[in-house]
């Protein structure tokens, strides 16, 4: 135990401590020792350690021991499962196989969950008395106490990573809002001369477009208290039917005035008959946000933007297109990675913008990818599910 204890407090990474456990056991207390762990994923289970030996003794010629094993042991041959194994109250299962005899499963538990199971089995009959049973709980409690502080200690780790990421992102994201304002604020300076009412109307849709703005820095920093989404779960959508043409209209009346700054043409192309779409309205607009304020940001002064939108299959397609540098065809598998930054961008900047954009697109059923040639501009497409009738 002292032995085992020492093992085990050497890394808080399971994986590598657990197959130690296994050579401990194998062969001073078992001929074949497993370890296997219940996990959420499709497989169900994940086989840490195995070890597995001859027996000493064995007559010549005989029938492999661990051939036999790997080949028919149900403790072996097949993982655990959390339907197979014995109820919470029986830790520890016995049982005889065909030319088995000494086979021991325990169930590695803690805090009345169970973890996996440690099977320990012996060619010798009769080889575990109580004395071993004993042993062996103790050692399965520590393996579980193990377990469990090592993912606590992950739980704890993803959380602190969620959290950082979420200021980076509220940070990102908020730079394009608060430059309308000021560009919106520096608008109606200029225009504050004795008013007519073409400058009233000017004046109006100025002050639009910063109550919105400031409304998109509202919902940012309310992410910030999403409690979900600072742990790491699954990003929280509010889809509704929702125009094409509206959802364009609300992300450009923000945007507008970044492309008058930069004398750009924006165009618009939403095919005619288009389906609404199902869309969480704000995450949508932090989409075409990000895409067209980068298309703006990497395009020169005078240059050409196109927003575009159709159906297709049993969705809606929606591109952003600039005449910018391009992205280089070493660049474009990782632009959606997160904090990732090409080394040819000179602009600062957090590396979160696309890797937002993508969990979005994500988040609704929809896919995200970029078509790029450098010197030639570049393309990006998501796709939004049709809503229902």
């Amino acid at each position: 135990m002292a032995e085992a204890g020492a093992v085990l407090a050497a890394s808080l990474d399971y994986r590598a401590s657990l197959p130690g456990i296994a050579r401990l056991l194998v062969p001073s207390w078992a001929d074949c020792c497993v370890i296997d762990l219940l996990q959420s994923g499709p497989s169900g289970t994940e086989r840490i350690a195995m070890m597995a030996v001859e027996p000493t003794g064995s007559p010549p010629g005989s029938e492999s021991f661990v051939a036999r094993l790997l080949a028919s042991h149900p403790w072996v041959a097949s993982p655990a499962s959390a339907e197979g194994l014995p109820e919470g109250h029986v830790p520890v299962e016995r049982a005889e196989w065909e030319g088995l005899p000494s086979n021991v499963r325990l169930l590695i538990q803690v805090r009345g969950r169970t973890l996996g199971t440690l099977s320990l089995i012996a060619a010798q009959p009769g080889r575990y008395g109580p004395a071993d049973i004993a042993l062996f709980e103790v050692l399965a409690q520590r393996i579980a106490t193990a377990v469990d502080t090592a993912q606590l200690f992950q739980q704890a780790q993803e959380a602190v990573r969620w959290r950082e990421e979420m200021l980076a992102v509220v940070s990102h994201d908020i730079k394009t809002p608060l430059l309308v304002v000021r560009l919106n604020a520096e608008m109606l300076l200029r225009a504050a001369r004795p008013p007519d009412e073409e400058r009233r109307h000017r004046g109006r849709r100025h002050l639009e477009s910063i109550l919105l703005a400031t409304g998109q820095m509202r919902d940012l920093i309310a992410g910030l208290l999403d409690r979900a989404r600072l742990q790491g779960m699954p990003m929280p959508l509010a889809p509704q039917p929702w125009t094409v043409d509206e959802l364009f209209r609300q992300a450009l009346e923000v945007l507008q005035p970044l492309v008058l700054e930069k004398s750009q043409e924006l165009k618009v192309e939403v095919c005619p008959g288009l389906p609404r779409v199902r869309a969480d309205r704000e995450r949508i607009l932090q989409v075409l946000s990000n895409l067209v304020g980068n298309a703006i940001k990497f395009t020169a002064k005078g240059g050409t933007i196109s927003l575009r939108a159709r159906q297709v299959d049993g969705s809606v397609r929606i591109s952003v297109k600039d005449n910018g540098p391009g992205i280089s065809s070493e660049d474009l598998p990782h632009l959606f990675e997160r904090f990732w930054r090409a080394s040819s961008v000179s602009e600062r900047g957090t590396g979160l913008g696309l890797s937002i954009v993508k969990s979005i697109v994500d988040a609704h059923g929809g896919t995200l990818w970029a078509e790029s040639q450098v010197g030639a501009g570049s393309t990006f497409f998501f796709t939004l599910p049709v809503a229902g009738p």
